[in-house]
C-alpha cells in the first residue's frame, strides 16, 4: 500500500528527496552548522553505540558550542588588547597586571580539551587498525580467528598459507577495531609470496597498532628485530609471545626494555583478555 501510495505521489509531481538533501536544506538556512551536519553521517554510519552517542553530542551542538565559545572569548580578548594599546591613557590594566597571560593559558587549555575530544570522536568513528606480523606458523591466523570469534583465516602447519590480507572487525570499549592478518615475512623465492609479504607492509604503514608474533618456545629471533627495525616509529608495538600451551607456561604481561610484552596461546584463547585491555 505505502509503494502504490508513493507511486501515485510521484505520478501526481512529487519526487523522491535526493540523499542527504534534507540535511542539506538545514544547512543552508542556518538550521544546522557544517559539524552539525557531518554528525548526521557520522550517525548513520556509526558502527558501535559509543561512536552513534558521540554523534548524536555533535548533532545536539556540544562540539558547535564549545567552539563558538571559545572564539567569542577570543574575540572578547583581542578587544580587551586593542582598547589598551588604542588608548594608552585610560586607567585600563589588563595587560600589565598580567590577565592577558591567565586568560590566553586558559584558552589554550580549553583548546586542547576541544582537540581531545575531536580525537577521541574520530577515533570511535573510524576506529583502530591492528595488524598481525610475524613470520610464518606463529599463530597469526590463529589469533585473528581467537580475535574475531569466527574463522576468518585458513588454519594450517604448512608456512605462507596466507597470502593476502585478511580482515576483520571487533568492537572493544565501544571502539572499532579492524585486525588485519598478513602474509609471514620470510626470505622466500616464491614470487606469489613475495607479493604476499610486500601487502603486509602495506598493511603495516598504514596501521596503528603492530602486534609482533613471535614463537615463545623460541624467544625473539635476529630476524623479528630487523622487522621491528623496519616498522615505522609511530606504529605502537607489542610483542606478542604465543604458544605458551606448549610449554606449560601462563598467560601474563611484561615490560622488558620498555617495550610491552604478551605471553598469550592463540590456540586455547589464554591472555587474550589481558590483550584486549592493552
Amino acid at each position: 500500500v505505502m509503494q502504490l501510495l508513493l507511486a501515485r505521489c510521484i505520478e501526481c509531481g512529487a519526487r523522491l528527496a535526493k540523499p542527504g538533501e534534507f540535511t542539506e536544506r538545514a544547512y543552508l538556512n542556518d538550521k544546522i552548522d557544517l559539524a552539525q551536519a557531518e554528525a548526521v553521517a557520522d550517525l548513520i554510519n556509526a558502527s558501535t553505540s559509543e561512536a552513534a552517542k558521540s554523534a548524536m553530542l555533535s548533532l545536539n551542538g556540544y562540539f558547535s558550542n564549545k567552539i563558538n565559545e571559545l572564539l567569542k572569548e577570543l574575540i572578547d580578548l583581542r578587544m580587551y588588547i586593542e582598547a589598551c594599546l588604542d588608548f594608552p591613557e585610560e586607567e585600563i590594566d589588563f595587560i600589565t597586571t598580567g590577565k592577558v597571560k591567565e586568560k590566553l593559558l586558559s584558552l589554550k587549555l580549553r583548546m586542547d580539551e576541544v582537540t581531545l575530544s575531536a580525537k577521541q570522536g574520530h577515533l570511535l568513528r573510524e576506529g583502530l587498525t591492528v595488524v598481525l606480523v610475524g613470520q610464518p606458523n606463529v599463530g597469526k591466523s590463529s589469533l585473528l580467528n581467537q580475535l574475531s570469534g569466527n574463522e576468518e583465516a585458513i588454519v594450517t602447519s604448512i608456512p605462507g598459507t596466507t597470502r593476502d590480507p585478511i580482515k576483520s572487525e571487533i568492537q572493544i570499549d565501544g571502539i572499532p577495531i579492524h585486525v588485519i592478518d598478513t602474509a609471514g615475512l620470510r626470505d622466500t623465492s616464491d614470487e606469489i609470496e613475495k607479493m604476499g609479504i610486500e601487502k603486509t607492509w602495506i598493511s603495516i604503514e598504514k596501521a596503528h597498532i603492530a602486534l609482533i608474533l613471535v614463537d615463545a618456545g623460541k624467544g625473539i629471533t635476529d630476524y623479528e628485530k630487523i622487522v621491528l627495525n623496519r616498522i615505522p616509529k609511530d606504529i605502537f608495538k607489542i610483542w606478542i609471545h604465543n604458544k605458551i600451551d606448549l610449554l606449560s607456561k601462563k598467560a601474563s604481561s611484561e615490560m622488558i626494555d620498555g617495550e610491552h610484552h604478551l605471553f598469550i596461546s592463540a590456540k586455547n584463547g589464554e591472555g587474550l583478555a589481558q590483550l584486549k585491555i592493552t
